[in-house]
């Protein structure tokens, strides 16, 4: 029995040893963003007095149309603390962004020449933080960040960008593997619109040397093929696993120690007067009863428990420890066995 269970355990662990790789796969995760993001943003324009000609594009990476009631845009300066946010732009229920389209707010010197959504005079410099926000200044949700430099509070997100040079912009790329070249192709990535989000600044964009902002009235650009970036996939390669040979555990089976089987001891019976001979009525002897001891050995054993004697006969009661095994179980069944030893002789 035991070496039944022994079995069942190595079969039990074999069988979690077996499943273990299943659990430790981790399941691909799509980098694309679901709400709102902040898809390209210039800091300054070229030449002297340009330094404000900022603007800041929105992008909606989803297929519904989402109303930008509610939100805005904020930003935190190199030194702001955190309850200092300030307002870039504020939106209300008339302004929506369709579905794969764009928003854009501009600085004012800009408002012309782009023909931009929305504009105010506020600006954007290097190490600061913007954000897209819904609700509060203060206590806002942050729907997506961007962060130049390395301001003391910023909104995040991950690693921060260095800001782009004046006349330049930072892009947010189409898929993971975009690049400035073919962000720039409309054979490629050039119109997958701007969905991916990593949530790291430093990998979801690019920087355009040539910006081009895109306004409320600029075409939609669909998602790229949304492809999962697949993070460390564990998923066991089947190697050739071979069946495991239980191991025989070695079950000593105990060498039998010499157990002397006692000779009966021979009583003198006495000799009979020849006169008439009453045979006594053996008096009801209670038997003994006879404490089991496990002989682990494959010899049938005896052992004396009782002698009886008799006028006419000896009697010898024994013990008979006789082994069996049924399957997996052994052991010993004990035989009660009485038997004539001897004759005591008769004179003359």
């Amino acid at each position: 029995m035991k070496n039944f269970f022994k079995h069942g355990y190595w079969v039990l662990g074999f069988l979690v040893l077996v499943s273990l790789p299943l659990l430790c796969v981790k399941i691909a995760k799509s980098q694309t963003a679901t709400n709102l993001v902040i898809s390209e943003v210039q800091i300054a324009g070229v030449g002297t007095g340009n330094s404000g000609q900022d603007f800041i594009e929105i992008y909606n990476p989803t297929s519904q149309e989402i109303n930008l009631d509610g939100l805005r845009l904020a930003k935190r300066t190199s030194t702001a603390v955190a309850t200092a946010s300030a307002s870039i732009v504020a939106f209300n229920s008339d302004e929506k962004v369709a579905p794969y389209s764009y928003f854009l707010w501009c600085n004012g010197s800009l408002a012309d020449a782009l023909n931009c959504d929305k504009s105010t005079g506020a600006i954007v410099s290097n190490n600061n933080t913007i954000a897209i926000l819904n609700g509060a200044l203060i206590d806002g949700i942050v729907l997506d960040a961007v962060t130049f430099g390395s301001p003391d509070f910023p909104f995040g997100e991950g690693t921060f960008l260095t800001a782009p040079e004046p006349g330049t912009s930072v892009e947010r790329k189409a898929k993971g593997t975009s690049t400035a070249e073919s962000m720039m192709d409309s054979l490629l990535d050039g119109l997958l619109g701007n969905g991916y989000d990593s949530g790291s600044n430093a990998s979801d964009f690019i920087v355009r040397d040539s910006p081009q902002p895109q306004n409320s009235a600029s075409a939609s650009e669909t998602l790229a093929e949304a492809t999962p970036t697949v993070t460390e996939t564990l998923t066991p390669t089947p190697s050739e696993t071979a069946t495991p040979t239980p191991t025989v555990t070695e079950t000593i089976t105990p060498t039998p120690s010499e157990t002397a089987t006692p000779t009966p001891t021979q009583t003198e019976s006495p000799t009979p007067t020849p006169s008439e001979t009453v045979t006594p009525t053996p008096s009801e002897t209670i038997m003994p009863t006879p404490t089991v001891t496990p002989i682990p050995t494959s010899t049938p054993v005896e052992e004396v428990v009782a002698t009886f004697n008799f006028p006419s006969r000896n009697v010898v009661c024994k013990i008979i420890y006789k082994p069996y095994k049924v399957l997996f179980l052994s052991g010993v069944m004990p035989t009660f066995s009485c038997s004539k030893v001897s004759e005591p002789s008769t004179s003359n």
